[in-house]
């Protein structure tokens, strides 16, 4: 893996970028279906993202 694909995919960074989303997500005061059943485990899954991603495994999907 590079390393800026490595540097991109901190567990920080993913975490910095969930934040955004959801963020832009309740802008209209509603997150959405999708939103709410990923933030029920966020930080496992951003976890789960960023090991694969130095394992180089990054063609996981969250479920």
């Amino acid at each position: 893996m590079g390393e800026l694909t490595a540097r991109a995919f901190t567990e920080q960074n993913l975490l910095n970028a969930w934040h955004e989303v959801r963020e832009s997500a309740l802008a209209d005061g509603e997150a959405g279906a999708e939103v709410e059943r990923f933030e029920a485990a966020a930080a496992r899954r951003i976890s789960g993202l960023a090991e694969d991603s130095l394992r180089g495994r990054s063609n996981r999907v969250p479920s």
